[in-house]
C-alpha cells in the first residue's frame, strides 16, 4: 500500500507469488480500486469460488480438470462487471506516474523524508521511522503526547494535514510536496506542543478586496 507509486522496484523482481495493492494512495486511484499481481507461472493453478461459468462452450468441450478451461487471462478473476470508473481513473493515474518516472519519484521522496527526519531531530522531537531508506517509504512518524488532539489542532489552526496511527503523528509526503511544507509542519508541531498561538493565516485575495 505505501510503496506503490513511490518505490521504483518492479513487482516481478520482488520474488513474491501474489501481491495485492490498493490504488487509492500513491497510485492516484479511487477507493475500491487496486491491483492483484500474480507470478505468471501460478496463474493456471489458482482457484476461486466466485468465477462465473461461461455463457456458452464450444461443441464437444467441457471443463473436466479445471474450472478455468474456458479463459486464460485475468478476466478469469472477475466475478461481475468491472469497476469501469475505477479502472479509468486508475489508468490516468498510472499514465501520470509514468510521465514523471518512478525512479524520479522515489529519489524525490527519499530526499524529502530524509529532510523531514533531520528537521524532527533538530526540533528536539522523536521519531521511530528508520533512517535507512530501505526500511521506510514516504511516511515519517512523530512521537507526541495527545496525538489525536494535536492532529485536530494542526488541521484547524495551521492547515497542516497529518494523521495518527499507533498513538503517533504520521507525516506523509510525495513528490508534490517541498521542503517548505516540511518546515511548516514541524514548526506547527513545535508551536502547539509549546502552547503558542498559531500565526495568522493570510486572507485569500478575494477576501482582501
Amino acid at each position: 500500500m505505501q510503496a506503490a507509486g513511490i518505490l521504483a522496484a518492479p513487482l516481478n523482481e520482488l520474488g513474491a507469488d501474489i501481491i495485492a495493492i490498493g490504488g487509492h494512495k500513491g497510485l492516484f486511484g479511487l477507493t475500491g480500486s487496486g491491483v492483484v499481481y500474480c507470478r505468471e507461472e501460478l496463474v493456471n493453478e489458482l482457484r476461486t469460488n466466485f468465477v462465473k461459468q461461461p455463457a456458452a462452450q464450444p461443441a464437444g468441450h467441457a471443463p473436466v480438470n479445471s474450472q478455468f478451461d474456458y479463459v486464460r487471462t485475468a478476466h478469469r478473476f472477475e466475478g461481475g462487471n468491472p469497476n469501469f470508473l475505477g479502472l479509468r481513473v486508475f489508468r490516468q493515474g498510472a499514465e501520470f506516474i509514468q510521465s514523471i518516472g518512478l525512479p524520479h519519484i522515489e529519489r524525490r521522496v527519499r530526499e524529502l523524508t530524509t529532510t523531514c527526519l533531520k528537521l524532527i531531530k533538530s526540533a528536539g522531537l522523536k521519531s521511530l521511522t528508520p533512517e535507512e531508506w530501505e526500511e521506510r517509504a514516504q511516511i515519517v512518524n512523530v512521537l507526541v503526547p495527545g496525538a489525536e488532539a494535536l492532529m485536530a489542532r494542526l488541521r484547524e489552526k495551521h492547515r497542516v494535514v497529518v494523521n495518527v496511527k499507533d498513538g503517533a503523528l504520521r507525516l506523509s509526503m510525495s513528490f508534490c510536496n517541498n521542503e517548505e511544507d516540511l518546515e511548516r509542519a514541524v514548526h506547527a508541531i513545535q508551536r502547539e506542543l509549546a502552547g503558542k498561538p498559531a500565526p495568522k493565516q493570510p486572507l485569500p485575495a478575494a477576501a482582501r478586496r
